[in-house]
């Protein structure tokens, strides 16, 4: 039980989600939440201290991003290498290259911030940097607050017994109507913490009336932010589902769409009232979506082009005179320098490691040959085809509202040795050598303070 406990905790806090298909060619987790910000800290299994990045002098680095429904502004979450619980929201504007840190609580952390469609509100979810709150899931509480981070107040639920709502990964109905969002409950009157069932709610953002969408059963396993379609109709999510019962025991692992007035839909309904909305693509994710309701999904560039897919097609061509390159022989040939070792902390936050790390990804063999994995752009509907491909992106992405550009986190998280997170921004259908970079903000920030410091370039 203990075990299963542990594993509950890291799915929680790393977003982790078990998710294979045809399209899973970008297999690497990267979570969405954050750390410490120096001070003595509390011992957590969510540790995950990397001292050759303390050692660099960088503290806070990028950990999510999402963009506003001016195409101007993203929403960076800016997090401690130290611990995995404690996030800051960043506000940055494309044009003016400025950054704006909002005004946060004590000893509580901020997580997967989202804008409403209209601009006038910013979403996230909050959690106590408490080791034994960050156990608890009731402490996971969606908030709201005006763009400035003025106002913060609780998001409220007429239905719930918590009026707070205990959501995350949360996500604005087009017209800004509805909120959609992950919850964990307890099943039953069993022990805290022992049994959890996640599921997807919805509420409605004026009147704060409350609907379940999903009953997935005790082993469902939230994937990453739900969305509904343009239209309200429809709910989009995905996942390591299972569901039990007396006679069979299901599994789905994979983007699904089901109908709001078919909720809640159960595991066993997964089968049936929800399906995958493409046949020829079923990417165990998504990444985002567009104002249009067109979903960003990873997928293979190899298979889509030998099927002859234009939008495929139109990136990456395989270099005329690509030949492999010879694998390493001896223990001596596989020895190489690491080329991000001598980097400085000014060279890490503007962005150097990551421009390295991508010119390197460029030379490789996957990458000449026209392989490897890239970002598209698709309406969930049956029979639909790519429409927009990104040359770039990873797992934590964010199209702009017009799908004419990308924005998105590169890296690992906590940042690993080789120093490659960085903030990425890739104009569709341009190649990747045309990624820009942003320069993130050096933090003097502390765990105890409730107002920030100033953000110094």
């Amino acid at each position: 039980m203990k075990m299963f406990k542990s594993l509950a905790l890291i799915a929680a806090l790393l977003g982790a989600s078990v998710l294979l298909s045809a399209c899973d060619k970008f297999p690497g987790q990267y979570a969405k939440f954050g750390n410490y910000g120096g001070g003595p800290r509390p011992k957590s299994p969510a540790d995950r201290f990397q001292p050759d990045m303390v050692k660099a002098g960088m503290r806070w680095f990028p950990a999510h991003v999402d963009f506003g429904p001016d195409g101007d502004t993203l929403l960076v979450s800016l997090c401690h290498v130290q611990r995995n619980d404690l996030c800051r929201i960043g506000k940055y504007s494309i044009t003016k290259k400025t950054w704006e840190i909002l005004p946060f609580e004590e000893q509580r952390t901020y997580l997967t911030p989202i804008f409403s469609p209209d601009g006038q509100w910013i979403v996230a979810t909050t959690v106590s940097t408490n080791e034994e709150r960050l156990l608890d899931y009731r402490d996971y509480r969606l908030v709201k607050m005006r763009p400035d981070g003025s106002g913060m107040e609780s998001v409220k639920s007429v239905d719930s017994y918590w009026d707070e709502i205990p959501g995350f990964r949360p996500s604005f109905s087009a017209d800004g109507k509805k909120l959609i969002y992950w919850r964990r409950h307890d099943v039953g009157s069993r022990v805290k913490h022992e049994f959890t069932e996640t599921d997807l709610f919805m509420v409605d953002w004026g009147t704060g009336k409350e609907t379940r969408l999903t009953q997935l059963g005790f082993l469902g396993q939230e994937g990453g932010r739900p969305y509904l379609t343009p239209n309200g109709e429809q709910f989009l999510f995905s996942g390591a589902l299972y569901a039990m019962y007396p006679s069979e025991f299901t599994k789905h692992n994979a983007l699904m769409i089901a109908s709001v007035k078919d909720a809640p839909i159960t595991g066993k309904d997964l089968g049936t009232k929800a399906t995958w909305p493409w046949e020829d693509a079923r990417p165990r994710d998504m990444d985002g979506m567009d104002r249009q309701g067109r979903v960003l999904y990873f997928c293979g560039l190899g298979a889509k082009k030998r099927a002859g897919n234009a939008v495929a097609l139109s990136i990456r061509p395989r270099e005329p005179d690509f030949k492999p390159t010879p694998r390493p022989r001896t223990a001596n040939d596989m020895e190489r320098k690491n080329p991000f070792a001598e980097l400085t902390e000014e060279q890490i936050r503007r962005g150097d490691g990551a421009r390295l790390k991508q010119k390197l990804n460029m030379e490789s063999d996957e990458y000449r040959s026209g392989e490897g994995s890239a970002a598209f752009l698709r309406r969930p509907l049956p029979n639909s085809k790519d429409e927009v491909v990104f040359d770039g992106g990873s797992s934590i992405s964010s199209p702009s509202p017009d799908g004419s550009l990308l924005a998105f986190i590169t890296g690992t998280f906590p940042p690993a040795a080789d120093e490659t997170t960085g903030v990425g921004l890739i104009p569709a259908g341009k190649p990747r050598k045309d990624t820009e970079y942003i320069d993130w903000p050096r933090l003097d920030l502390t765990p105890h303070a409730s107002h920030p410091s100033t953000a110094k370039p």
